[in-house]
């Protein structure tokens, strides 16, 4: 049964102008106000000094004397929409200053390219070791662009460095201006609105630089390349509007596959005769007259055969349908079509309900066909989840597409996957249909081979086991989940593959300096499934899996056992563990293999025992890590297939705790803003009813003076609210300064901490506690991180017991 409709079309007023600002990674407002973040953007330079190689995916991009900068802004028209349309368009590109450097020129890119791998650690080290004997001519990726090819080993520009006529064609009003941070192009906003009425025509712009310039590409931490939009309201289209509105593969026969594409009416008014030709390999074919009016409803049907392929790599043989209508077209947004034909084609059954809402308010091209709604959902999922979900392992992302055998109306039954199947797609009834639809999107990941394996991401109230008698009060909900649920969406090129990535808010130097970035499109777990199913291959686990015991700051944990509870059917069921081992001096141990399948034993379809619980007693306090399945399957990705080590980090005390004693309780309490006592002593009265912000800017802080120098072995906090999102707790002794404070505890992630490690108090509190290394001071200082207003009920302070 799919979700309820989140982001509603139409919700709020459509007749509204408006300015956005796309760049790779940003939270935008798109058409119909629903937000979403924006991923689908590629670029690359064309260097003639290295013709053959690509240069995508690197964290710069070069401009200057022989030299063209390709970038692309996809997904506009689900940006746009039809309710407005592009009045005033600028890129700004990310500078370090200085003169503002010779515009040669831009132009509107004409023909497709392919941005190429992302750059990877492993990968910039391989070009540099050096090669021996005589170097061979680079070849570029399959897909990649070069000074020569704008389709690595397949296609050629027309003139090298995209200079040919058919190639790019400028665009007059362009023009420049610079400041110290970035240089900034106007008077882009015609090809802009061509590109956001036609997404086939959106190959992007090529810019030409004079003098040398250095910018920053979308890869880039900082400063990527943005396109802003000023917006202004118009009134959707209507009349006739001729649609390709599938395209079908047939049964192959004689080595050939014949193709069938749906050419269809949806729109209000009979339309005139048109002309159709397919585009095969990206290159058209000869035109097919067709001058018969064409009713509404009324469809005509074109066929092609094409040769039987067979690849690993579906993204690399498109075939399409171009249509030129001869009258009026309300929508020039569904006149191509275009399908991978090795993609898993999936017939789509959809509620009648929905056909009808869908006629109710244009969709993101303009149309009010559920046929173009439904190409719109599985154009987002092939040339935005799948394409740009990339990790070490898979630089170009997924290499499966997707497409639609045929689309019906009628009564929706179970989910199908592979090609010939069903994707039944039950709609619950609102006022309209959906721009960008969550649930759909998960079907397609279904329809794309992969299993709903979001058992291994454990919500509260999931846990049956109790330990000595009491309920395990815990979660593990994925931090940097896909949309399939689970996973991690990191693109972790930048580490080495031995390095284990932190999947919890941990503190680690090298993350620190070094922050990857979550897409929320498919995860690494899902993307090696896809690419490995594709070659035949299915997922693997490490032959050997050590795992490291520590406490939340990183420190080892000697001599503890580890005892694995192991989910079923999603569940933590109550009984004794799978199994227990023993860590090292180093906190290191080995986990047993229960079969050929690793430590799990065999993971079932949807992998509802992919999951363990792990508890260790230090100190006489009893805490809990997880490790889950595809951990281990990222890590074999990553390149550990032969040993993989694992960090398992648990909430422990250095010391055993006093816990009946809270240090904090009634003691002097000041804040950075100078508040007076009165307000401040909510925090330690023993009460959690009154609620206390701290200060909204970075480095504003909360201090409690125990007294005299003490041993702290835990710090708790309670809040209602919800506290800031990122804090440090740090502490000092009698005779020192604030400067001089030591780390206590870091926190990076307070929404996904209290979630998952959050204890329930009274009031509706939500308490989290922070152990670690046995520290003496008598200032307690909690210091806002992150900026923004925070508020907590109470501050608890529980001692350690050193010595004898």
């Amino acid at each position: 049964m799919m979700l309820p409709a989140l982001l509603l079309l139409g919700t709020v007023p459509q007749n509204e102008a408006r300015t956005v600002e796309l760049s790779r990674g940003a939270l935008v407002r798109g058409a119909g106000s629903t937000e979403f973040r924006y991923w689908d953007v590629t670029d690359t330079t064309l260097d003639s000094s290295n013709a053959d190689t690509n240069h995508g995916g690197s964290m710069s991009l070069l401009g200057g004397p022989g030299r063209t900068i390709l970038i692309r802004f996809g997904d506009l028209n689900r940006v746009v929409g039809p309710f407005h349309r592009v009045r005033k368009a600028s890129l700004v590109l990310g500078s370090g200053g200085g003169p503002t450097p010779s515009l040669r020129s831009v132009s509107r890119v004409l023909v497709p390219w392919g941005e190429g791998p992302l750059q990877t650690l492993s990968g910039i080290l391989r070009v540099q070791k050096p090669a021996e004997g005589t170097p061979a001519k680079p070849t570029a990726p399959l897909w990649g662009a070069t000074w020569r090819e704008r389709r690595g080993q397949r296609t050629a520009w027309q003139q090298p460095g995209a200079a040919g006529a058919a190639d790019a064609e400028p665009i007059a009003t362009a023009k420049i201006a610079s400041d110290d941070k970035a240089l900034t192009i106007t008077g882009l906003e015609d090809a802009v609105q061509r590109m956001a009425e036609r997404w086939y025509e959106n190959h992007g712009f090529a810019v030409s630089f004079e003098t040398p310039t250095e910018v920053s590409s979308s890869q880039s931490v900082k400063n990527r390349p943005r396109l802003v939009l000023e917006l202004e309201p118009v009134a959707p289209k209507t009349g006739a509007d001729l649609s390709v509105v599938s395209i079908s593969r047939g049964a192959a026969e004689g080595g050939e596959v014949p193709f069938t594409a749906r050419v269809k009416n949806v729109g209000t008014a009979a339309s005139e005769g048109f002309a159709a030709a397919w585009v095969v390999g990206e290159r058209q074919n000869a035109t097919i007259e067709n001058p018969n009016r064409v009713e509404p409803g009324q469809e005509v049907t074109f066929t092609v055969r094409q040769p039987a392929k067979n690849t690993p790599d579906h993204r690399v043989h498109p075939i399409g349908l171009r249509i030129v209508p001869k009258g009026n077209d309300a929508v020039a947004g569904n006149d191509y079509l275009e399908v991978q034909e090795n993609a898993r084609f999936v017939t789509l059954v959809v509620d009648p309900k929905l056909a009808e809402a869908a006629k109710a308010t244009p969709n993101t091209l303009g149309s009010r066909s559920v046929e173009d709604w439904a190409q719109e959902q599985v154009r987002t999922w092939n040339d935005v989840y799948l394409a740009h979900s990339r990790f070490s392992f898979a630089t170009e992302g997924a290499k499966e597409r997707v497409a639609l055998q045929g689309i019906e109306v009628g009564q929706p039954g179970g989910v199908g996957t592979g090609t010939g199947n069903t994707l039944n797609y039950a709609w619950l009834p609102t006022t309209t249909i959906t721009s960008t639809d969550t649930a759909f999107l998960r079907s397609l990941g279904v329809a794309s081979g992969l299993p709903d394996m979001s058992a291994m991401s454990i919500a509260r109230g999931r846990i049956d086991l109790k330990d000595n008698g009491k309920p395990v009060d815990r979660s593990n909900v994925d931090r940097f989940p896909g949309i399939m649920g689970y996973g991690d969406t990191r693109f972790e090129g930048s580490v080495p593959g031995q390095i284990g990535l932190p999947y919890e808010p941990y503190f680690s130097p090298i993350f620190e300096v070094n922050p990857l970035e979550p897409t929320g499109l498919l995860s690494a777990t899902d993307v090696a499934r896809v690419n490995r199913g594709l070659e035949g291959g299915t997922l693997t686990m490490p032959k050997t899996l050590l795992v490291r015991a520590q406490d939340l700051t990183g420190r080892p944990l000697s001599g503890v056992e580890l005892s694995f509870f192991q989910t079923k059917d999603g569940r933590v069921p109550d009984g004794p563990p799978a199994f227990t081992t023993v860590v090292g001096t180093t906190g290191t141990g080995v986990l047993p293999n229960r079969g050929e399948f690793g430590p799990f034993g065999q993971i079932d379809p949807m992998a509802g025992n992919g999951t363990f619980l792990v508890r260790a007693l230090v100190n006489g306090v009893p805490e809990w890590s997880w490790l889950k399945a595809w951990q281990l399957y990222d890590a074999a990705s990553r390149g550990n297939q032969t040993a993989a080590i694992v960090d398992l980090r648990f909430n422990v005390p250095g010391a055993p705790l006093e816990a009946d004693v809270d240090l904090a309780r009634d003691r002097i309490i000041t804040d950075s803003a100078g508040s007076l006592p009165a307000k401040l002593v909510a925090l330690v009265d023993d009460s959690t009813d009154t609620e206390v912000a701290i200060g909204p800017k970075v480095g504003d802080w909360i201090e409690i003076d125990l007294g005299r120098d003490r041993t702290v072995g835990e710090v708790r906090l309670a809040t209602k609210s919800g506290f800031l999102p990122r804090f440090d707790i740090v502490g000092y002794g009698t005779g020192q300064r604030a400067e001089e404070a030591i780390p206590i505890a870091k926190e990076l992630d307070w929404a996904w901490t209290s979630q998952n490690r959050g204890e329930s108090g009274p009031g509706g509190t939500v308490s989290v506690a922070y152990r670690g290394p046995i520290p003496r001071v008598r200032y307690l200082r909690i210091l806002n991180r992150s900026g923004g207003e925070g508020k907590l009920a109470a501050i608890r302070i529980v001692p350690a017991r050193v010595g004898p």
